[in-house]
């Protein structure tokens, strides 16, 4: 029996995943948070029992090196994100447009929140056009293990409880953002939980399919460890 081709096809067959691992081996914020220019993830959720869609894509952030601009279908929101020294970081905000910098980034989480779970917290004082604000960034990291969502089911995931708070001097009620996210290894983003200000439920998007770094996110639907994939393959 030849085997070169089954072997060949095996090989190329997990390239783009082995190329993956490779790449954000390095670090557990960019396992947990993966940002690549033309990422794009699918998410469904439910509005008085019917589907409704959202999706989530990054590119480069102008004139940001190695910053990503999210951006949400849904309201057309955008968040700044960069992956460096060992931490998930906001660099700056963007209003109306605007690409506001922050002297020093607020800290989402670092390699050793997201990996053993744990609370970190962050500030920073900023002005634009003339209005001080003051933003805080508040996360919650728990390991949550196995979780399965339309486009597959992905181990050791954690739940990201994230609060920030933007203060505009001059004003006495500040404006609040509660979320909770839902993180796979080296997909991100595969749920997210709503909720108002007063901390009722709204509603959960579930991730249905996309790509990170070119690669089909149901691929990546197994552990950290890529071990899965050859068991699965080589039992074909």
């Amino acid at each position: 029996m030849n085997l070169s081709r089954p072997i060949f096809l095996l090989a190329t067959s997990l390239l783009p995943l082995l190329l993956l691992a490779t790449t954000v081996a390095a670090s557990s914020s960019q396992t947990y948070f993966p940002l690549n220019h033309g990422d794009s993830k699918l998410y469904r959720f439910q509005v008085n029992g019917a589907n409704r869609f959202s999706r989530l894509t990054y590119n480069n952030a102008v004139g940001g090196n190695g910053v990503f601009v999210e951006t949400d279908s849904i309201d057309g929101s955008q968040a700044l994100y960069t992956n460096a020294a060992g931490a998930l970081t906001m660099p700056g905000v963007i209003l109306s447009g605007d690409y506001l910098w922050f002297a020093n980034p607020l800290v989402v989480f670092n390699d050793e929140t997201i990996s053993n779970g744990g609370k970190s917290f962050s500030s920073v004082s900023t002005t634009y056009q003339g209005v001080h604000i003051f933003i805080t960034v508040k996360t919650t990291i728990s390991k949550v293990g196995t979780i399965q969502v339309p486009a597959g089911k992905f181990q050791d995931c954690r739940n990201v409880s994230f609060d920030m708070v933007v203060q505009i001097y001059g004003t006495s009620v500040p404006l609040i953002m509660h979320n909770v996210w839902t993180l796979a290894p080296r997909v991100g983003k595969i749920q997210v939980e709503v909720v108002d200000q007063n901390d009722h439920y709204l509603d959960t998007s579930e991730l249905i399919s996309g790509t990170v770094a070119g690669v089909d996110v149901r691929n990546l639907q197994w552990g950290p460890d890529l071990t899965p994939i050859y068991n699965i393959l080589l039992d074909d």
